[in-house]
């Protein structure tokens, strides 16, 4: 079914519509939940073209724009959320407890008016699923505590995929992983995760009140293959990694000849690693701009590697 309209696509939600196109850009005032086996997809999912139709969500509630079921493909879609709750816990599309869901050639922005609390904001994933990203993947988020991509108790790959993520707000992040979680970034990814707005100030590192680019705690960080992940901050009482004390058992590894690039921006208070554990085989690489600013870490290296 092809749908262009809100209603539409509840109606063809509602009669569990197995393959659902977006034919052009509309607006709901409330938030969709798929069904198993759901899928929603923009016409050039087909076609092959490159445009992509665009949702816009206003709400009112702190409600997910996008609440994918179990075995979902999302794809070829742009997806416009704002919310003007005053506390936001789901993002602006949401996976809570779902499995094999997969997304590509998705575009999410965001903005949250929440002050008091923020939890998420552009992709929201949660309560043991799994998740993969092929393609490519763009979301920006602002707003105050704002985030960008997280991912919580569960597992996301991104697959041979471009991804973006730009962060602007106050105690904000960009990524993050935790409760368990493993992020995975394999095969040719290029990942580029980026904050813009500064922390609020304080006069030590404390990662409750600044903004973080990466952060992971009690979580598996993996990148591997020849997967790339850069990092940036450009506002100031920024951390770039915050690992949050996370154990021995839990660290950011880089295999075969993946690599990671910090970059700092001209701010003061901009750090490069915090609280971490990486590991780094004997082809990896780490480059930083942000050198001489590492607090609390542990990093062991293997013959070969460059840093």
């Amino acid at each position: 079914a092809t749908v262009s309209s809100c209603s539409q696509l509840k109606d063809a939600i509602n009669n569990k519509i197995q393959t659902i196109i977006v034919g052009g850009s509309f607006t709901c005032t409330q938030g969709i939940s798929l069904n198993a086996n759901q899928s929603l997809v923009g016409s050039g999912y087909f076609s092959g073209s490159a445009s992509k139709p665009t949702i816009t969500f206003s709400l009112s509630s702190a409600t997910a724009g996008i609440s994918a079921g179990n075995c979902s493909t999302i794809a070829n879609l742009g997806i416009k959320y704002s919310s003007s709750a005053t506390a936001q816990y789901v993002g602006a599309l949401t996976v809570k407890g779902k499995r094999n869901v997969l997304l590509q050639d998705v575009d999410i922005a965001s903005t949250v008016s929440a002050s008091t609390v923020v939890l998420t904001g552009a992709l929201d994933i949660s309560g043991s699923s799994a998740v993969t990203v092929k393609g490519s993947l763009s979301t920006s988020s602002s707003g105050k505590y704002v985030g960008g991509i997280k991912t919580s108790a569960s597992k996301l790959e991104i697959a041979s995929a471009t991804v973006t993520a730009t962060t602007n707000g106050t105690g904000a992040y960009g990524l993050a992983t935790d409760n368990g979680g493993t992020l995975t970034i394999s095969g040719n990814s290029d990942v580029s995760v980026k904050t813009t707005g500064t922390g609020a100030s304080y006069s030590s590192p404390t990662a409750n009140t600044a903004n973080v680019v990466f952060r992971y705690r009690n979580a598996q960080v993996n990148i591997k293959d020849s997967a790339r992940l850069t990092l940036t901050a450009t506002g100031g009482n920024t951390f770039l990694i915050e690992g949050a004390e996370s154990s021995s058992s839990q660290s950011i590894k880089l295999t075969e000849t993946a690599s990671l690039s910090l970059v700092k921006g001209s701010a003061s208070n901009i750090y490069a690693i915090n609280r971490s554990r990486i590991n780094m085989g004997s082809q990896t690489s780490i480059t930083s701009s942000a050198q001489n600013m590492i607090y609390g870490s542990y990093f062991t290296a293997a013959a070969g590697a460059s840093y």
